[in-house]
């Protein structure tokens, strides 16, 4: 099982390939998401429908949605609401906004088809046929109630089913085995159904299957029409969605684990040398020593007392020189480390 921060890094890699993927392919890959929500959300209608008490209906209906996703995360298909991720990657350094917005168009376009595709195909296969006629009007109820929604309350829902959804498909990168994924991404889309929160993609099912469900077995549906449909639900939901999916999962979850933070800007140097030195290192404030410098191979002769050096002489080309308590030493800069660190001690214990 991988951890938190290696989900991040996992994932960071995984959306900056889904953002490089071609047009035909992406679009392609979409429909099947689409299509593979759609059965999900088609199999949780068929559970529901003849249960007495709301509550578990709902239960029953939670129950089974989730394996739309399921199908999605092993199949593999690109579904818009989990691709809000990609702005870990993209805040990584390893996808750029136009290819995450690319990825967002083309995406969000193939699950509307994929889901259609299907809601037609169950309407004029007459599969809402089922439990005498009573599954459509069920299909065309949620219709219905999705688009009398009130703008702010798809919105909200909307955002915290994006989370929801989110961060199922952030736990199944935790695994790498089949059980493992569908155990983790099991749960928090379950919760999120159950729950009776917003998902745009299911919608592009739901409100679609109610349209068509209405008009072939002939349910009156006050309000139920495509732009009721786009403008109602869709608008509202797809934008609660993405702010759940990029603001409260994707942004939380980079600044936890891969936000680095800026490096400390080295210190300046505590005082200015004369040209032909540099200081190296100020430790007069423990040690008593003035300072060591070293001299670049132009630099002026100095001709200070040494006691070890009674005479002055040239100092060597890249020496380093040594000042404590008026005393001045000089040793060449190939010199052991060891070895000037011992010689200043000795100097400083005779001073």
């Amino acid at each position: 099982m991988y951890g938190p921060a290696e989900i991040a890094k996992r994932y960071s890699d995984a959306g900056a390939g889904k953002t490089k993927l071609a047009l035909p392919k992406m679009f392609v890959l979409a429909m099947f998401a689409g299509m593979f929500i759609a059965f999900g959300a088609f199999g949780s209608q068929v559970v529901s429908v003849g249960a007495e008490i709301p509550a578990v209906g709902k239960l029953l209906g939670a129950l089974v949605f989730p394996v739309g996703l399921l199908m999605v995360i092993m199949a593999g298909a690109e579904l818009f609401t989990g691709n809000s991720l990609i702005i870990i990657s993209v805040l990584d350094g390893k996808a750029t906004v136009k290819g995450m917005l690319r990825n967002w168009v083309v995406v969000y376009l193939g699950n509307f088809v994929g889901s259609i595709f299907v809601a037609a195909i169950l309407t004029y296969g007459h599969a809402y046929s089922l439990f005498d006629g009573k599954l459509a009007e069920s299909v065309v109820a949620t219709a219905q109630t999705k688009v009398m929604l009130s703008l702010p309350d798809a919105f909200l829902r909307a955002i915290l089913c994006n989370i929801l959804v989110c961060i199922a498909v952030w736990i199944s990168f935790s695994a790498e085995d089949v059980a493992g994924k569908i155990l983790g991404l099991y749960l928090p889309i379950m919760l999120f159904v159950v729950s009776g929160y917003e998902h745009c993609v299911a919608n592009m099912y739901f409100i679609p299957a109610g349209i068509f469900a209405s008009g072939e077995y002939g349910i009156a549906a006050d309000a139920l029409n495509w732009t009721a449909c786009f403008v109602n639900n869709l608008l509202p939901v797809t934008i609660g969605n993405v702010l759940g999916g990029v603001c409260v999962v994707g942004l939380g979850y980079f600044f936890a684990y891969l936000h680095r933070a800026p490096k400390a800007k080295a210190a300046e140097p505590t005082q200015v040398v004369d040209t032909g030195k540099k200081e190296l290192m100020d430790l007069s404030a423990n040690q008593n020593i003035v300072g060591i410098t070293t001299f670049s191979e132009n630099a002026v002769p100095i001709s200070d007392f040494s006691p070890f050096a009674p005479e002055p002489r040239e100092p060597q080309a890249r020496s380093i020189e040594v000042m404590l308590n008026g005393a001045t030493i000089r040793i060449p800069n190939e010199a052991d480390p060891a070895l000037l660190a011992q010689t200043i001690r000795l100097v400083k214990h005779l001073s």
